[in-house]
């Protein structure tokens, strides 16, 4: 039966599992083969025990893997958004991450406060869907060789994963026409905030659209 600890230390578990606080440090990041398996066994039993849990702010610090991806969505009650962040959880999760997700409600300035926060935990890769133009506050995860996936919403040469906003559109087009519209209305959020928006507008005034 577990002892009641909510805040067990290492140097505890080191204690329990009669072993060194360095080896209960080994036991809990990629050093782990480094002890036996007897000596893992004891470990994993006195931490599970103590109800011990390892600070991943602190061995991120230390070590400089948080184990934390960080996503920023512009409008987290978005269908879209939903969608996407349950695939990006569920493919955290395969690879052993924790996914940190932030809502910005399309908020240029809260996504600029979210970013420096994604950025004080160390997340190891950042996936987001832009509400401005980030564009200089995101060279800084660049420069610094962090992943960075954009999510529909194009900024500089990142890469991004996103729908073929033109196809799209020349589907819906084609799909009312032979239906018989001839007069179509486009209605839109402003196009300027965004780069699908700006496309959508695009290709619906090109391909025969009545106004917008």
């Amino acid at each position: 039966m577990p002892t009641d600890h909510k805040h067990s230390t290492i140097l505890e578990v080191a204690r329990e599992a009669g072993v060194s606080k360095t080896s209960v440090s080994r036991y809990f990041t990629d050093e782990r083969e480094r002890l036996s398996p007897g000596m893992q066994t004891r470990i994993a039993a006195a931490a599970q025990r103590l109800g011990y849990h390892p600070n991943q702010i602190a061995r991120s610090l230390k070590g400089g893997h948080s184990g934390l991806i960080g996503m920023l969505v512009a409008d987290i009650r978005n269908p879209f958004s939903v969608a996407i962040m349950h695939g990006v959880e569920q493919a955290c999760r395969e690879r052993g991450l924790s996914l940190m997700v932030c809502n910005t409600d399309n908020d240029p300035a809260q996504e600029r406060e979210h970013l420096a926060l994604l950025a004080s935990y160390r997340v190891e890769g950042l996936v987001i869907n832009a509400a401005g133009s980030p564009d200089h506050d995101l060279q800084a995860w660049v420069d610094e060789g962090i992943p960075l996936v954009l999510l529909d919403r194009e900024l500089n040469d990142a890469e991004v994963v996103g729908l073929d906003n033109a196809r799209a559109v020349d589907l819906a087009l084609d799909h009312l026409q032979a239906q018989g519209y001839g007069d179509l209305l486009y209605l839109s959020e402003p196009p300027e905030q965004a780069s699908p928006r700006r496309v959508r507008l695009t290709c619906f005034l090109q391909g025969g659209g009545g106004g917008s």
